[in-house]
């Protein structure tokens, strides 16, 4: 042996990674590092960009010259996130594919776990996901969201005991997430749902995925460190509610149909959560801006009156 690790033949039970980015080269230069140490190398790795990011281009132009990655470059013409997951989807060759932010570092045995994973799970499970560990000393847990029957999708630190053991999951975030091929449906990303600060599409994803018969399945040893997430972003404007309650609404709707949307409206108007509060929300958080309530409200009320 040479001390190389084993690559797997693109279409041969190999494992391709896509990664979006956009103007973050140091970022994406740690990611591929994390990937160029991989106990399983990747089949390919696809790096899908704007055609106006220049400098991410040129830097994987320079890098293809020099790592062992198998690289190729996507460049899409319109912003968002939706749109570069989905033309890296789109171009994967080999059974299996990976996709990671590029401010995340995926750990050494990720690729490798992905791939014995789908290997050794029944074919209903049709994606992997694993925890996000915010990169600092106490490498905090990031638990998967939960959307509740009334709407309410979110997080919480309370549930990471539950997720010691793989297990049947609702959804998974985009940073973490591996597909099976044949699991990549046309209708799997929809770009209708473009907009807003926080998308919300892998929440989509894996509805439709459950839609057509398979599983999101959470491995507890399949992780990526990622940059602490949480306040990054700061508090919404009301622009940013109008774009959280127009993707969940279309989400629920799509999935759950109006006995979905009336318990969310309700519980959105009333109550709320942080990117689209409401009036309870409102009176107990400080932090809470009055015209994100009447944002949120009129959102709602557009969705219904439809």
């Amino acid at each position: 042996m040479n001390g190389q690790p084993q690559r797997d033949g693109v279409g041969q039970g190999g494992v391709s990674v896509v990664i979006p980015t956009y103007e973050r080269v140091p970022y994406l230069r740690r990611c591929l590092q994390a990937l160029a140490r991989q106990t399983v190398a990747p089949s390919e790795v696809l790096v899908v960009t704007r055609d106006t990011d220049t400098e991410t281009q040129r830097f994987l132009q320079d890098s293809a010259r020099t790592t062992s990655l198998p690289l190729r470059v996507l460049t899409v013409r319109e912003p968002g996130g939706i749109l570069p997951f989905a033309k890296g989807l789109s171009a994967v060759q080999s059974d299996y594919v990976g996709v990671t932010d590029d401010d995340a570092v995926p750990e050494s045995h990720w690729l490798e776990r992905i791939r014995n994973t789908f290997r050794c799970s029944p074919p209903p499970v049709g994606a992997l996901t694993g925890p996000v560990l915010e990169e600092n000393p106490a490498r905090q847990v990031i638990p998967p969201a939960v959307l509740t029957w009334y709407g309410r999708f979110a997080s919480s630190l309370r549930q990471v005991q539950r997720y010691r053991q793989p297990r049947i999951v609702s959804t998974f975030q985009e940073g973490n997430v591996a597909f099976r091929r044949e699991a990549l449906t046309p209708d799997l990303c929809d770009l209708r749902l473009e907009g807003g600060r926080i998308l919300n599409h892998g929440l989509d994803i894996a509805l439709t995925l459950r839609a057509h018969g398979w599983f999101v399945l959470y491995h507890p040893h399949l992780a990526v460190l990622h940059t602490p997430v949480r306040g990054a972003l700061g508090p919404p404007t009301p622009e940013d509610t109008i774009g959280y309650v127009r993707t969940m609404m279309r989400i629920i709707k799509k999935h759950r149909g109006w006995r979905g949307v009336l318990p969310y409206a309700a519980y959105t108007v009333l109550a709320g959560q942080r990117d689209a509060p409401g009036i309870l929300r409102y009176l107990t958080r400080r932090d809470t801006r009055w015209d994100c309530v009447t944002a949120t409200r009129r959102e709602v009320s557009h969705h219904i009156l439809l």
